[in-house]
């Protein structure tokens, strides 16, 4: 959990303050967090992270309902994020981006 996050006079995040929450066992619904520091002794690159959302937005569908009232809405959400340089094992230039793809494991039945 994040208690405190400190901020320079410019508004730039320097430190965050967090307690972990080891009680937590939902998995599923618990927010994952990964910091990157941007030193000189690690660089990082900038990449644009796709993440996918599911295709229909109601968890479960009724015997007569029509799943293309549940279908349409915007699943493929595109940002931009940092990753460190060494990471990936092509080479590296300023003049593009690396697309990395979120995509969620289902199991069908």
């Amino acid at each position: 959990m994040i208690d405190k996050i400190h901020k320079a006079p410019d508004g730039t995040v320097t430190s965050v303050d967090g307690t972990p929450n080891l009680d937590n066992k939902d998995y599923k619904k618990t927010l994952k967090l990964t910091w990157l520091a941007d030193t000189p002794n690690s660089p990082t690159v900038e990449v644009y992270c796709v993440y996918f959302d599911h295709i229909i937005s109601k968890p479960l569908l009724g015997k007569d309902e029509d799943f293309k009232q549940y279908i349409g809405h915007q699943t493929r959400v595109r940002f931009l994020c940092e990753l460190f340089k060494y990471i990936s094992k092509e080479t590296f230039f300023t003049s593009f981006f690396y697309t990395f793809f979120i995509i969620f494991k289902c199991k069908l039945k």
